[in-house]
């Protein structure tokens, strides 16, 4: 999140066997994900929606 409490994007964690590095930490973009999961997860109706508590940083 930003200093606005704006989604700044979506932190991964992933467990590579073959990497030089075991675990990976990434940022991605959420939009896009969402994007990419509404097309190919087949969950009808996939949206992003409001939390039920505000984001106290």
């Amino acid at each position: 999140m930003d200093s606005f409490g704006r989604v700044a994007g979506v932190l991964s964690t992933i467990n590579i066997g073959l990497s030089l590095t075991p675990v990976s930490n990434t940022m991605g973009n959420l939009g896009a994900e969402l994007a990419w999961a509404q097309k190919y997860s087949g969950i009808r109706g996939l949206r992003l929606v409001r939390g039920t508590r505000a984001f106290r940083p």
